[in-house]
């Protein structure tokens, strides 16, 4: 009767090594999983990092291709403006001057 206990009890140790076994196999599967998982999320978002500021220097870039092209416009306007107030101010004073003493 010992020799079946004794068979039972290696059976159970066999049986726990076994479980034991599978546990850490499970254990150091999750860890792997997580340690992928995060490589993986770290991937994503040093990319998405990139394509923001790839995003952020193309709108820097176009708003200040804008800004030029408005300050240009508003430098040729200011200049139009200049010039026709010089071009056009003694004609301007004398009509001032006529309708102000009516002459």
């Amino acid at each position: 009767m010992s020799t079946v206990v004794d068979k039972l009890l290696g059976v159970d140790k066999e049986a726990r090594q076994i479980m034991d076994s599978a546990r850490q196999y499970y254990d150091k599967t999750l860890e792997e999983m997580e340690a992928e998982k995060n490589k993986i999320r770290q991937k994503y978002e040093d990319k998405a990092k990139r394509h923001i500021q790839d995003v952020r220097e193309a709108c820097e870039a176009e708003s200040a291709q804008a800004i030029r092209q408005l300050e240009e416009r508003y430098r040729l306007l200011a200049q139009s403006l200049e010039d026709t107030c010089e071009a056009n101010s003694g004609q301007w004073q004398q009509e001032l001057f006529r309708r102000c003493v009516g002459r």
